[in-house]
């Protein structure tokens, strides 16, 4: 879902290309299959899956099409991910790709239990903009397969001392072809104080946190993907700017937001 000024960042793709999404039905981290594409984060750079393990691919299928977004391992069984990517869908199935800095190919498949996504999830202000996966089996024991730890506290926000976050993921990276990134690609981030977000991004709510990309910015199927600083999770993708150029702060569903806390704690058990 887009506004004029705002995207949402899920990717959608249509039955004709299904064949060549590298993607197969898997239990429990079965090896992934191999696939091609290529693409990254608009002005990102490549970074390798084993400094970043809490991050998965999440591969949404609905009738004739699938939709990819990004997650984030938050326990031995739980991926969180954006509510707008499962919203209002009729999911078929949810594959997570794990361990792989390639989108479309190594790493482990795992296949979903169930999934919930935020009962107050509003698609016009992008208000509580959170869901959580249940896997089939666990996470445990794979090669570059890991959680993050959730921030725990009201983070402190400074426009004189900045504090340095990033995302990661596997979107669009020109917007112009519509290529989507075959590896891992990482973009810099600051914190930016409500207040001046406010004045830049509308409707926000107290439910988003926003960051300003310093180098690289999230774009359409970075959506769910982590926004870590000091080496926790404070966000989820949720919307940016339209051209993905960075012109407005990017808007991530606030883990330490009440709402969004106490969604988590209930569905996720952390």
């Amino acid at each position: 879902k887009c506004l004029s000024t705002m995207k949402q960042c899920a990717w959608l793709v249509v039955a004709a290309l299904l064949c060549g999404s590298g993607l197969a039905s898997a239990e429990g981290g079965k090896n992934a299959t191999r696939g091609k594409s290529s693409g990254r984060i608009v002005g990102g750079y490549d970074v390798d899956i084993a400094s970043y393990p809490y991050t998965v691919v999440v591969v949404a299928f609905i009738p004739n099409a699938y939709i990819l977004c990004g997650g984030v391992i938050v326990s031995s069984t739980k991926v969180l991910t954006a509510a707008h990517c499962l919203y209002q869908q009729p999911i078929t199935s949810i594959t997570i790709r794990a361990g792989s800095t390639l989108r479309n190919s190594g790493g482990f498949l795992f296949s979903y239990l169930s999934y919930a996504v935020h009962g107050q999830y509003n698609s016009t202000t992008f208000a509580n903009d959170i869901a959580v996966i249940t896997i089939k089996g666990t996470f445990d024991g794979f090669t570059n397969v890991g959680k993050i730890l959730l921030q725990d506290t009201e983070p402190v926000i400074s426009s004189v001392t900045p504090t340095s976050c990033f995302v990661v993921g596997w979107g669009m990276n020109n917007t112009a072809t519509g290529t989507l990134a075959d590896r891992l690609q990482r973009g810099n981030f600051v914190l930016v104080p409500q207040t001046t977000c406010a004045s830049r991004v509308s409707p926000l709510t107290d439910t988003t946190i926003c960051a300003q990309s310093i180098e690289g910015d999230a774009c359409r199927g970075d959506s769910g993907g982590p926004l870590v600083c000091n080496s926790r999770l404070f966000g989820i993708v949720s919307f940016g700017a339209q051209g993905c150029n960075g012109a407005i702060p990017d808007g991530f569903a606030k883990i330490t937001a009440p709402s969004v806390r106490s969604f988590i704690a209930a569905n996720a058990g952390i």
